[in-house]
């Protein structure tokens, strides 16, 4: 039986703010206000249940805290802030 090469897997994802998605979708906003953005070379996790990112992007997105936990990250275990969902291709995640 052959070994499977593994490697980090990098993707161009598009990250939307779910809250204005469902807006659009009722009508109560137009396209316009849909905070959304690319990231052109994004870390792809299949088995991480949350979407981590940089400061940055959670602002740009407009997304608003709704919680904490404590977690594991690379640099150990550590308070992480969880935000609104954002929607993916097929399902919501939370962000952290």
């Amino acid at each position: 039986m052959g070994s499977v090469a593994m490697g980090k897997v990098r993707v161009e994802a598009k990250v939307t703010n779910l809250s204005d998605a469902d807006a659009l979708k009722t009508g109560t906003i137009g396209p316009e206000p849909v905070r959304s953005l690319t990231v052109p070379n994004a870390l792809a996790d299949s088995g991480a249940p949350t979407l981590a990112s940089p400061t940055s992007v959670i602002v740009q997105l407009g997304l608003v805290q709704n919680g904490s936990k404590r977690g594991r990250t690379a640099s150990g275990v550590a308070d992480i802030h969880l935000y609104d969902v954002v929607q993916g291709r097929e399902y919501a995640v939370d962000v952290m």
